[in-house]
């Protein structure tokens, strides 16, 4: 029988922001394997878009629209600001989604702030909405590595089923600003997230699946930050 997964293609996206990448980011993207791990021999056809000089939600948008006019399967994201040490990450990310029949599967890498950039929807005493940081002591470090309970996430290092785009209405992202009374709205991608979960996608976190902002060297993907230039 004839598995899916040998009609599956995929988009990189790269939202640049008004900095050009830094060459350690081609490096990384550069030794990215994207053979299917179900059958090695064979490599996923795979192209690259990069949206220059737009707005971050505009950038996405685009990307997941050439994806969708294109009939191409997954939108593998990559920000023009983070680095993906593990040349493995993508097959990593497809075989979590393949696996767990999750269609929005996240790697983790550090925030400008210095934090894994992980978050709940929570209520603070005055009933006002807040972000909640994931609790990684909650994560099996000797297991899968995997959080299925986590709500919002950046779009940093992340892949989609193109299935998830034809679902939802457009737009898929919105840059919103409004961070001191709707945090959980704060950024295109949590636009995305809470647009996705309330179609009843759920978002699958894999913290074995790491990547830094350009300004980390190196890090502890369970806390701690283990070395900053």
């Amino acid at each position: 029988m004839v598995g899916s997964w040998e009609y599956e293609s995929v988009l990189i996206g790269v939202p640049q922001d008004t900095k050009p990448p830094e060459q350690i980011w081609f490096d990384s993207l550069q030794g990215m394997r994207f053979e299917n791990p179900f059958s090695p021999r064979v490599q996923f056809p795979h192209w690259v878009s990069v949206v220059k000089r737009a707005p971050l939600d505009q950038a996405r948008n685009m990307i997941a629209n050439q994806a969708i006019e294109n009939d191409v399967s997954l939108v593998f994201w990559v920000d023009s600001d983070v680095i993906i040490r593990d040349p493995f990450a993508f097959q990593k990310l497809y075989l979590d989604m393949k696996k767990t029949g999750y269609k929005i599967v996240s790697g983790i890498y550090w925030s400008k702030k210095q934090q894994t950039g992980i978050w709940n929807i929570d209520k603070d005493k005055e009933g006002h909405t807040i972000l909640k940081p994931y609790d990684m002591s909650k994560v099996d470090t000797n297991g899968d590595g995997l959080i299925y309970d986590a709500e919002l996430v950046g779009s940093g290092l992340m892949l989609v089923d193109v299935s998830v785009y034809k679902d939802l209405e457009y737009p898929w992202y919105d840059y919103q600003t409004d961070f001191v009374r709707d945090p959980y709205k704060f950024g295109e991608d949590f636009y995305f997230l809470n647009k996705a979960r309330d179609k009843g996608y759920k978002l699958l976190v894999d913290t074995k699946v790491m990547g830094n902002h350009t300004f980390i060297a190196s890090f502890d993907p369970y806390g701690k930050v283990a070395e900053i230039p």
